[in-house]
């Protein structure tokens, strides 16, 4: 199985996901692929105060390792996705994650323009145990996915999730 070892450290990988994936994407929809996706509001978490670093760094010490292989997110308003993370059972402090699943978090600059993130997050099958579920959302939940990283950042990290 191959491992991605990207974490907080690598922010490059967001610009070339920015860059490349809106271009692959025409290419990809032919064989049921895609290279960009909307985020929908239901799957709003929180938003955070602290600034991107401290809140990566802060995924990474609770077992999150930085998802390359998502597609380039966007909201309805328009904001870009600015950081993909993951948990798998392997990696999900919470004890919820099932194997062959993944809690699928993603960043995006605030709404309100204040320093810190938006947390977005869904629950689906692990691209990595099951890339044609995946691709077709067989086992996607938006709730599940609130719920589990709600979880996460209340109990395992010392980000304060704030609610709307």
């Amino acid at each position: 199985m191959v491992k991605f070892l990207l974490d907080s450290d690598d922010d490059w990988i967001e610009t070339v996901r920015r860059v490349l994936y809106p271009r692959l994407h025409p290419y990809l929809v032919p064989f049921g692929g895609y290279g960009v996706g909307t985020t929908t509001l239901n799957q709003y978490v929180a938003h955070l105060d602290e600034d991107e670093e401290a809140i990566e760094e802060e995924l990474v010490a609770a077992g999150g390792e930085r998802n390359p292989i998502a597609c380039f997110k966007t909201l309805p308003d328009g904001r870009l996705s600015e950081g993909s993370w993951r948990f798998t059972h392997a990696t999900d402090p919470t004890g919820r994650v099932e194997p062959g699943m993944q809690l699928h978090i993603t960043l995006f600059e605030r709404d309100d323009g204040l320093p810190g993130r938006e947390v977005y997050a869904h629950y689906e099958d692990d691209w990595m145990a099951d890339a044609s579920g995946h691709l077709k959302g067989a086992n996607f939940s938006a709730s599940k996915g609130v719920s589990y990283a709600t979880v996460l950042f209340d109990n395992h990290t010392y980000l304060i999730a704030h609610q709307r």
